[in-house]
């Protein structure tokens, strides 16, 4: 009876590891969607906060440095509003083109953003200097881990960014420190883009 007993426990010990749910694997770095800080090529895409300077030959009194509104628009005279999030310098320079045909017949317009107020990241964790960062050019996550100062000793076992996806879902991508250490991981293409938080544990 006994050996009956462990029989069926054991077979129902084995039936229930059989329909247990297999872990679930945490997202890679590598698998984190890109965001909306660069294109493809690597222009950099405005967003509100940003400052663009404007040069239009024919029309001096439009040169200037203008900051985007929150709402996304630079305003100048003469053309009044013009969309600048979302747009590439490229993008910009051609829009304005088109707003200033009416008054000029072939417009000259250089466009320049000077500050990349809204590429802001955070780092938490152990990090020698945790904070917010405000970059200033297209920022891979090495260099913005030795931006903050580099990881906080031998304590650091993996690297986690918290991301936007395309569908507005804040997700949680992760590497192992001994996987980058070792070569088995490799992060130099790996662009930070605004609004990352960058957690070391």
């Amino acid at each position: 009876m006994k050996s009956l007993i462990r029989l069926s426990l054991a077979l129902a010990f084995l039936n229930a590891c059989a329909h247990a749910p297999s872990p679930v694997a945490k997202p890679d770095l590598s698998s984190a969607p890109k965001g909306k800080t660069f294109t493809d090529w690597g222009e950099y895409i405005i967003d509100a906060g940003d400052v663009v300077n404007v040069i239009v030959e024919e029309m001096p009194k439009l040169d200037g440095p203008q900051k985007v509104s929150p709402s996304g628009n630079i305003s100048l005279p003469v053309i009044g509003m013009v969309r600048a999030k979302g747009l590439t310098e490229v993008q910009l320079r051609e829009s304005m083109i088109l707003k200033l045909k009416p008054h000029t017949k072939v417009p000259r317009v250089s466009v320049n953003v000077v500050q990349m107020n809204s590429y802001v990241v955070y780092f938490e964790g152990k990090i020698a200097k945790p904070g917010t960062y405000k970059l200033d050019s297209r920022t891979t996550i090495q260099q913005g881990i030795a931006l903050a100062g580099g990881l906080k000793g031998e304590e650091a076992t993996r690297i986690m960014v918290v991301r936007d996806t395309p569908e507005g879902v804040r997700k949680r991508f992760e590497t192992s420190v001994k996987g980058l250490k070792e070569g088995q991981v490799t992060l130099d293409n790996f662009v930070l883009e605004r609004g990352d938080l960058i957690i070391v544990d």
